[in-house]
């Protein structure tokens, strides 16, 4: 892979990330469904989905539960790329929701 290539992909992937933050907090979830594949598998916590579809439902079940803005701000996000078809990276993510708590954690991505 040359270094061209490289650096393309490692913005592609942080730009996605991006993208992925801010459909999250408008709650806009037929738009973030569209970042999964169908046999995506998603992690949080102790928390797995699997599938699209059971990925989207949980994200629109926590976000018709909040019914309030929320942010989450990522930082720090690194991101190694494997091979063409395989990446891993971590993330500092802050989640912030009005009336609610204040969380950060450590996220690691694959």
């Amino acid at each position: 892979m040359t270094q061209a290539k490289y650096l393309a992909d490692l913005l592609a992937l942080q730009v996605l990330n991006a993208n992925v933050a801010h459909h999250i907090n408008r709650g806009d979830c037929d738009a973030l469904a569209d970042y999964f594949v169908d046999d995506a598998k998603y992690e949080e916590d102790t928390r797995t989905s699997k599938g699209r579809d059971a990925i989207v439902a949980w994200f629109r079940a926590r976000s018709d539960a909040h019914q309030a803005p929320t942010r989450h701000i990522y930082s720090a996000v690194h991101v190694v790329i494997v091979d063409p078809k395989f990446a891993r990276g971590v993330v500092y993510e802050c989640h912030m929701s009005p009336g609610n708590r204040r969380t950060s954690r450590l996220w690691p991505h694959q």
